[in-house]
């Protein structure tokens, strides 16, 4: 057969290790340390640059286990192809064989044969003989076979691949760190997926390289490590030296050439600097903030050469900043950061049949190269004034993490150690588990944009998870990698010192929740924050699974507002794929299923997409997104606050609040500073006008504050709401400033002249305490109930305004009245559905008491709309009782 290569090119690392490297003596010294590094020999070559590539992409002979018992079907396959599943081979175990020429460099020379990504264990066979086993997940299988080839030969290679099925234990969860859970497991890429290789170097060669800037003392340190593969001890020079990646012309320091003195078939890690930095904040990376189209970082180039008795050379492209965790804050290059985007959730991707399903971020055009590609995206997601994404559970491709290097996306670099569903055994699969945190964290340790790392995803839902096994993780990642902070998205917050479960006390750990307080109550609206005293605090997944309705994304935009007034350090509401697929170019709505929440099995897509949404940026959801994630937000609290819920169209406001006419009117401002440049001064102005947001002028004012980078302040304005007719539309138009240059500008805070009145319609009404909706039960006199949100008419209420405060609320799907079951007075008396009776047990008085909320009080009795005991329970009684002011007896009023 033709194994005629392609032009595919792969990076990365992971394997499991084979043997210990024998200790060495080390040199001390300011600008030097050399120290053993215990590694398997196949892991030296990994992020190495050889002298001689071989690409070995093409067809490769395919052996596979069929759906029959002991059935074997022997064929070809594409490599990498996006793995078996992409190209409709459906099996748990399968085999890749070919012949391969082995070149021969003339001198002596390691062979490396490298897989960009294997999916998820392979075994090695050269002519028969077994090499070595990987194992690993997302991440490179090297394999070193200088010992079991000849140069100038040729050889057969046999890589037999287990699956995610075929590496069960005993308990039939995933031995290995597979990603996403069940509902994607059949889509997820397995077997060859990324390049395949064939690297030479030299006997002796740089191994790996990890640059470590230090914003904090403006020095830099690299780690190199070397190998000696000979059967003899060398002595070779190190020599290094910088330039800049876009061409700038900075005044780099010098690097020290170093003799380094190398053991015999062994690796040898070698530690350089500091090295001062005095090059000024604007050699530093930082993010595009605040969005500027066409933006690049600054981006620079360690170069490394090995001479006298060795001649190799490696470059490794980094940038200079720092991100660290002080105490309740997270810091970059010395500014306070908060972090402001979401979770790209690939698995959703893999769905997508595009020549095949699976393997998205290698085979999907909107993640790969191009005008309408991975580039876009990034430029998507920035545009939406978004600085952070969490490449959740499914790891990026290098490709991705290059990108964002170069556009300034900061990047929350996550494992596929995923506890939702308690599909993955923590306790037989701890070993595979730890290396995957060392694998992939040691791949991407030299990416600027990785700012953070999530070494698990929601651990507190597996049966196998403990404090222990976190901490083995936290130590892996901290091996490889100590210049990052370190966190966990957890379900029910267990890791936060303190917690149930004891939690985990490093300076630089954080603990970051899901949903709310009640954590089985998806689908409301919450913006709580869970702020902790010494940690950086703030929320995660809060909006699923509401984020593909209109609703749900305008919450993007108000929940966010409110985390941010409220301190949150980090927001990511979850998931935008749901609300805006074709954030990701060419995804249509229907393109691929979402994930679907526990209790629901229906056919769940993406609201928007490329067939329905052909100017994102005129889409009023996306335009509120932009205004509550920017970085020079100027939010009236207040407001944002009222007006938080929309209605199920998605408008903002759905309904704007009242100003009485001629009445003076206190509004606080919060003013933000997310900025990193620029200065701290900010200048607002704010005008006040009749009909439009351009409409006649009847008020203005501005005021300068000094605003610290990545804080805000708060600053009360007061006017006078002209005497116009009730009903006329008044606009408070906001806007930011600094060094005269308008940043942020806000028109559509809309109030309206008048007393404040609901106007008639359908609503439903959830109550504040539990975030359940009023449910009518079937039947005359059924009892009246919260259960979870919805989209069923038991749930919706028609509100129809009697006049002097008085309503009538009857429900859509019986058309019976809201009503106080045998007209009682007593606290506790059952509401039900009646046909309608012109009683007063069937008028409801409703009172605004802020924030969107209302009290209903029972004309009769005066006794309020009440969920029985404050319960969060589906299925929990509402009554009437005594007003109290509690939450369970307020409810919000959600258009339908």
């Amino acid at each position: 057969m033709n194994h005629a290569p392609s032009a595919i090119v792969g990076a990365g690392t992971g394997i499991r290790p084979a043997r210990a490297i024998p200790t060495l003596s080390h040199r001390r010294g300011w600008w030097i340390a050399v120290a053993a590094l215990l590694m398997v020999s196949c892991l030296d070559a990994l992020r190495a640059d050889p002298v001689q590539r071989v690409d070995l992409s093409g067809e490769w002979d395919f052996s596979y286990k069929g759906a029959s018992a002991g059935e074997r079907v022997d064929t070809e396959i594409e490599v990498p192809g996006g793995g078996w599943y992409k190209q409709g081979f459906r099996t748990s175990e399968a085999d890749y064989s070919r012949t391969i020429h082995v070149p021969d460099r003339g001198a002596p020379q390691v062979t490396i044969l490298k897989f960009g990504a294997v999916n998820y264990q392979a075994d090695l066979f050269v002519d028969g003989r077994f090499v070595a086993t990987s194992t690993q997940a997302y991440t490179p299988a090297s394999f070193d076979i200088t010992g079991h080839v000849t140069p100038g030969s040729d050889h057969q290679i046999r890589l037999h691949v287990k699956g995610h099925d075929a590496l069960l234990s005993s308990t039939g969860r995933s031995l290995v760190p597979n990603g996403a859970g069940s509902w994607a497991k059949e889509f997820l890429p397995q077997g060859i997926f990324r390049s395949a290789e064939l690297l030479i170097y030299p006997e002796l060669y740089i191994a790996d390289a990890f640059v470590r800037p230090y914003v904090s003392n403006t020095s830099l340190c690299y780690d190199v490590w070397i190998r000696n593969a000979s059967d003899e001890p060398r002595t070779v020079a190190l020599e290094g030296s910088l330039s800049s990646w876009n061409g700038d012309a900075w005044p780099y320091p010098s690097l020290p050439k170093l003799p380094i003195k190398l053991q015999a078939k062994s690796t040898t890690k070698v530690t350089v600097g500091p090295v001062s930095w005095d090059l000024g904040a604007k050699s530093y990376w930082w993010p595009n903030v605040p969005y500027q189209e066409g933006y690049t970082a600054k981006l620079h180039d360690l170069h490394l050469s090995l001479s006298g008795g060795a001649s190799h050379e490696k470059s490794v492209r980094f940038g200079f900043r720092e991100c660290r965790q002080e105490n309740n804050i997270y810091t970059l290059n010395g500014c306070r950061v908060n972090f402001r985007g979401d979770s790209l959730q690939g698995a959703n991707y893999d769905r997508i049949d595009h020549d095949g399903q699976g393997n998205a971020f290698d085979t999907y055009p909107g993640f790969l190269p191009g005008p309408e590609g991975w580039p876009k995206a990034v430029d998507n997601f920035q545009r939406l004034n978004y600085n952070v994404v969490r490449i959740h559970q499914i790891p990026a491709s290098p490709y991705m993490l290059d990108v964002c290097d170069e556009m300034g996306l900061m990047i929350i670099d996550e494992t596929g150690i995923r506890g939702a569903g308690d599909q993955q055994d923590f306790i037989e699969g701890r070993e595979n588990m730890v290396n995957h945190v060392r694998q992939l964290f040691a791949r991407d340790r030299n990416h600027a944009s990785v700012v953070r790392l999530s070494i698990s995803n929601e651990p507190d839902w597996s049966a196998t998870d403990s404090v222990d096994f976190q901490e083995a993780l936290y130590a892996a990642a901290m091996e490889v990698d100590g210049t990052r902070p370190i966190s966990i998205d957890a379900a029910e917050y267990d890791y936060q010192p303190g917690s149930k479960r004891g939690g985990l006390g490093h300076a630089n750990f954080s603990c970051f929740r899901h949903y709310g307080t009640d954590n089985r109550q998806w689908g409301r609206y919450t913006d709580e924050v869970f702020s902790v005293a010494n940690r950086p605090f703030g929320s995660g997944e809060h909006l699923w699974d509401r984020d593909n309705t209109a609703q749900g994304f305008l919450w993007f935009a108000t929940s966010t507002a409110n985390m941010r007034i409220k301190g949150a350090s980090d927001i990511r509401p979850y998931t935008l794929l749901s609300a805006w697929a074709s954030v990701i170019p060419g995804t249509r709505t229907r393109d691929m299923r979402l994930e679907n929440p526990p209790w629901n099995d229906e056919e769940l897509y993406p609201l928007y997409g490329e067939d329905n949404l052909p100017d994102p940026w005129a889409n009023p959801q996306i335009r509120r997104v932009q205004a509550g994630f920017h970085p020079m937000l100027v939010a009236d609290a207040a407001y944002w606050d009222t007006t938080r819920l929309s209605n199920t169209a998605g408008d903002w406001p759905a309904h704007p609040p009242y100003l009485s006419p001629g009445s003076e009117v206190a509004r606080s401002l919060s003013v933000f500073n997310d900025m990193f440049h620029g200065g701290t001064s900010v200048e607002v102005s704010w005008a006040l006008r009749n009909g439009s947001a351009d409409g006649e002028l009847e008020e203005s004012g501005s005021f300068t504050v000094n605003v610290p980078y990545g804080y805000k302040t708060t600053e009360q304005i007061r006017f006078t709401t002209p005497d116009v007719p009730n009903g006329t539309p008044l606009y408070l138009v906001l806007s930011a400033s600094k060094e005269g240059v308008e940043v942020f500008r806000e028109e559509n805070q809309c109030f309206v002249a008048g007393a404040y009145d609901l106007p008639d319609g359908i609503y439903k009404l959830v109550n504040r305490n539990s975030g359940k909706a009023l449910t009518a039960q079937d039947g005359l006199g059924g009892n009246v109930e919260q259960r979870m949100s919805v989209s069923d008419n038991a749930q919706k209420w028609r509100l129809k305004n009697l006049g002097g405060n008085r309503y009538h609320i009857m429900n859509v799907a019986s058309s019976r009245y809201l009503d106080v079951y045998g007209d009682s007075f007593k606290d506790g008396a059952n509401v039900a559905v009646w046909d309608a009776t012109a009683k007063p047990n069937q008028e409801w008085t409703i009172e605004f008491v802020g924030s969107g909320f209302y009290t209903l009080r029972a004309a009769h009795s005066n006794r309020c709309l009440d969920v029985f005991e404050a319960s969060n329970a589906n299925g929990a009684n509402v009554v009437q009782w005594t007003g109290n002011g509690g939450a369970n007896q307020q409810w919000a009023f959600e258009s339908q």
